[in-house]
């Protein structure tokens, strides 16, 4: 398991920093898929596949048989994410509405697998990937990543809780 977690966390970790290198601080992660070059837009479909197929074991492992669904909703919505990149055209309704379904239940999944322990783990993601936005982007830019520091702060509570739990 604990190889499974480590190459979800290092796929995810590699996409975010490589496409923030190549585009900056977006909007929100999914705005990467138009703004990388064609030939790299599907690195995006590509990391959210793999980390969901690579973390949903590791969800399941890390809670009791009663809430294993969480691990399964949360990781299919991510693929429906992966699968309906195009947010601002045809696959709107789908993406958004499976990426807010991502977060909601995998920071559900966070209680179920360490109990009121995450309610600190996901205030202290969300300070930290808060703080590395405020350095990188500054205070003017700040606002303007409000959805990908929501995004961000989601998946590093995924993955903090994801690894108390190995």
């Amino acid at each position: 398991m604990t190889t499974l977690f480590l190459v979800s966390f290092f796929t995810l970790t590699a996409y975010v920093i490589g496409s923030s290198i190549a585009v900056g601080i977006p909007s929100s992660l999914s705005d990467t898929f138009y703004q990388l070059p064609s030939p790299f837009k599907h690195l995006f479909s590509v990391a959210l596949f793999t980390d969901s197929v690579t973390l949903c074991p590791v969800m399941v492992q890390g809670v009791s048989e009663d809430f294993n669904f969480l691990a399964f909703l949360s990781c299919a919505a991510l693929m429906v994410v992966a699968a309906a990149p195009q947010f601002k055209g045809i696959d709107k309704h789908f993406h958004q509405i499976a990426a807010l379904v991502c977060a909601a239940i995998a920071l559900i999944w966070c209680f179920a697998a360490i109990g009121v322990t995450a309610l600190g783990v996901i205030i202290g993601a969300s300070v930290i990937v808060n703080a590395i936005a405020w350095l990188i982007v500054g205070y003017d830019g700040f606002a303007d990543c409000l959805t990908w520091r929501l995004e961000m702060s989601a998946f590093a509570a995924t993955y903090a809780c994801a690894a108390l739990t190995l």
